[in-house]
């Protein structure tokens, strides 16, 4: 089995600019490597890369002691899921999921299978591939990425347009599986709980820039950024402009506690997690009522700061009032803080 190493490898557009790096990571065999961020971060050049599919401008990618880019595709031992669930629609599902394999192989195609939560479409009634819906494809083309158990599985969010008790099925079944195998592991995805369920090491990007590399449990106890901090929640939490006056967090006008003194003055980034707040009141506090929303847990609120820190999408906090009365959209509130979990880092993100 060969590690895949990312030595120093950077990938720029026509024009010059920077799409992403430099990189460097190593996936050792038995190890699962998810790479986490939005879309644009850079996790579908990272897999691009991985599978040879694409030569960086600079750096190398290396499987063993070779460039992958320089190994022919059929010696290459990868299994590739592509985001867009690429299968042969001329043919059903079984031999879709068995194309990769020496022989019919019912064993490989049925524990792939249900990894992936397909079983029931390997009936032959069902038809050609060309008939799957969306999600059925996607589960489909994963079990043909896993159905070899090649020595490197690279899955571009395998996760992907899944609905919620499917979603849990595999990601239950495809991490326990990835944790087991001798090859190694490529993921991508967009939530911190899917990189944690999946992998043992985490690389966070962000717009092409690694902003952490580590262990999940190094991630949530010591993120680098609050852009990290950020992949960790769901839901989300806020992400806003703060100032420490004489060791204080001031955030929206308001004194912020914070778990521990702070030493310094200026400007910082706060991140501060969802339900961390509790409305006090309607009276103007410096945060304003963006949504509101009921859920299964009750009524919640999406507020933002009231002043030029707020109203972009990073700034929302989440928060549940207590009482009957439930301000509406644009009414200015006033949080009380119920937790003292923060997370403040320095720097002005608003420049």
């Amino acid at each position: 089995m060969r590690p895949l190493d990312f030595e120093d490898v950077e990938v720029r557009s026509p024009s010059g600019a920077s799409l992403l790096g430099p990189v460097s990571f190593r996936v050792e065999p038995g190890t699962t490597l998810a790479l986490c961020g939005a879309t644009g971060a850079g996790k579908s050049l990272v897999i691009e890369l991985a599978c040879g599919l694409r030569r960086p401008d600079a750096g190398r990618v290396r499987l063993g002691d070779r460039e992958v880019s320089a190994i022919p595709p059929t010696r290459r031992g990868i299994g590739l899921l592509t985001q867009d669930a690429a299968l042969y629609d001329h043919l059903g599902v079984e031999d879709n999921i068995r194309f990769g394999l020496d022989g019919p192989d019912p064993v490989r195609v049925e524990r792939a299978a249900t990894i992936a939560d397909c079983r029931e479409l390997l009936d032959p009634g069902r038809g050609r591939a060309a008939r799957l819906s969306g999600g059925e494809r996607r589960r489909v083309a994963l079990a043909k990425a896993i159905a070899p158990d090649p020595e490197c599985v690279v899955l571009d969010e395998p996760l992907a347009g899944l609905d919620p008790v499917v979603r849990q099925a595999v990601r239950a079944r495809l991490g326990a599986w990835l944790r087991v195998r001798r090859g190694i592991g490529l993921v991508s995805v967009h939530d911190f709980a899917d990189a944690t369920a999946l992998a043992d090491t985490i690389l966070v990007l962000e717009r092409g820039t690694v902003l952490q590399l580590g262990a999940s449990e190094a991630l949530v106890d010591r993120p680098d950024s609050a852009a990290v901090a950020m992949r960790m929640y769901e839901p989300p939490g806020c992400r806003v402009a703060g100032r420490l006056e004489a060791g204080r967090l001031r955030v929206a006008g308001q004194h912020v506690p914070t778990d521990r003194p702070v030493p310094g003055e200026g400007p910082v980034e706060v991140f501060i997690p969802p339900y961390t707040a509790r409305l006090s009141g309607p009276e103007d506090g410096g945060w304003r009522v963006e949504g509101v929303e009921r859920t299964p847990g009750g009524i919640e609120l999406l507020v933002v700061p009231a002043g030029p820190e707020g109203g972009g999408r990073e700034s929302m906090l989440r928060v549940r009032p207590e009482g009957a009365s439930i301000p509406e959209p644009g009414q200015s509130v006033r949080l009380d803080w119920t937790a003292e979990e923060r997370f403040i880092f320095p720097g002005d993100p608003t420049g």
